[in-house]
């Protein structure tokens, strides 16, 4: 999986405004809004067979992850997962999500290498 579409980079095309970029999608963009469409309606299937309305609701929600414990592959035999798989105890007022916004500080790499030069120098 290529983490570039945020840079406008997509190296099949899909999510790019570069039409150099956009040729390699041989498909069309009603294709990936279709599939979309119909992944947010799987999601919201299976969350109303287990009673949640959003995703908010599922965050945290541990109890209702089921182990398999008879694992039969040599790679799982003997993983213990109760340490992930433990509702942590909080303080008071915490949250088992994020609750407030991060501040983000986007830096290009040359700024950031131009920077710690001039402090060495």
């Amino acid at each position: 999986m290529m983490r570039k579409c945020h840079l406008n980079t997509c190296p099949v095309g899909v999510a790019t405004q570069d039409p150099a970029l956009r040729k390699k999608f041989s498909g069309k963009p009603e294709h990936v809004v279709n599939f979309m469409k119909l992944s947010r309606r799987t999601c919201g299937r299976i969350m109303a067979q287990l009673g949640f309305r959003t995703i908010d609701e599922m965050v945290g929600r541990v109890d209702m992850l089921e182990v398999k414990e008879a694992v039969s592959h040599w790679k799982a035999k003997g993983l213990d997962f109760s340490k992930i798989l433990t509702v942590p105890v909080l303080p008071p007022g915490g949250a088992l999500r994020c609750t407030s916004k991060q501040a983000m500080i986007f830096q290009n790499r040359s700024t950031r290498c131009s920077s710690k030069n001039r402090e060495s120098q």
